[in-house]
């Protein structure tokens, strides 16, 4: 019976650093990551639109 030769493990380099590639990867397989984002820019597009429209009054009568 004949044998697999042994696998030698690569030496270790220590943790990577993930790339951008790797993290926009990770929020595109990642429904729950995906989901806080897109939660998160909606929260900060509220609130900017708030602001922008904080100095409209609503209540003003017409202009004759």
């Amino acid at each position: 019976m004949k044998m697999a030769p042994e696998k030698k493990a690569l030496p270790s380099t220590g943790p990577q650093k993930p790339s951008m590639t790797a993290a926009i990867a990770d929020l595109y397989k990642n429904p729950t990551k995906r989901a806080f984002i897109r939660n998160l820019l909606l929260f900060g597009c509220g609130i900017w639109l708030a602001r922008e429209f904080a100095d409209i009054d609503v209540m003003a009568p017409a202009q004759p």
